[in-house]
């Protein structure tokens, strides 16, 4: 069994059971695959395992919103729609915040470099992509960057405001204030 096929292993068991049941020993007997070989693949053992999967899952979905985005023409409905998909993604996927809510846990009582390391590595991955999918490249100017880090950000902020604490968030209105805002930056950026 290949290193890929066993991280969309991962991925599809780490969605359905959360991380910590997510092992080198149990994903290996999963996939009859040795113990030698799983150390081989991720030497990093199961953080490694766990990030990879992480990883991948980021993967899949900046390019379902790639692919979204990339059939509207318009420039102000295409950031309005990237904005959205950004602002509002993990409502849609409760389970994949949750996931990250653990590591960040991991994190803050400082239990794991590598994992801090490639969480960053991950939300990095996230406003680059933002920025090449609204502006055309990676390259963009200090106020775009902003722009793709509040969007980041901004997904995880609300999703545990509403989803893990309940609090009411009126997401028409913040919708609309949060695609004005890209709209208002994109409009910046086409003039600079």
């Amino acid at each position: 069994m290949s290193k890929k096929t066993i991280i969309k292993l991962v991925l599809a068991r780490l969605e359905a059971e959360g991380a910590a049941s997510l092992t080198l020993q149990a994903v290996g007997g999963l996939g009859g695959v040795s113990m030698d070989n799983m150390r081989k693949y991720f030497p990093n053992g199961d953080e490694e395992l766990l990030m990879d999967a992480v990883e991948l899952a980021g993967q899949i979905w900046i390019k379902r919103v790639a692919d979204e985005v990339s059939k509207i023409d318009a420039p102000d409905l295409k950031i309005r729609r990237l904005a959205a998909l950004y602002a509002f993604g993990t409502l849609s996927f409760p389970e994949s915040l949750s996931i990250y809510i653990d590591l960040w846990k991991l994190v803050k009582n400082g239990d794991s470099e590598y994992i801090k390391k490639r969480l960053k590595a991950v939300y990095l991955l996230y406003s680059r992509s933002f920025c090449e999918l609204a502006f055309g490249g990676t390259e963009a100017s200090p106020k775009a960057k902003s722009l793709a880090i509040i969007m980041t950000m901004l997904s995880d902020m609300l999703h545990i405001q509403y989803t893990l604490l309940g609090n009411e968030v009126e997401m028409a209105g913040m919708r609309q204030f949060v695609e004005d805002i890209a709209v208002f930056t994109a409009t910046e950026e086409s003039h600079a």
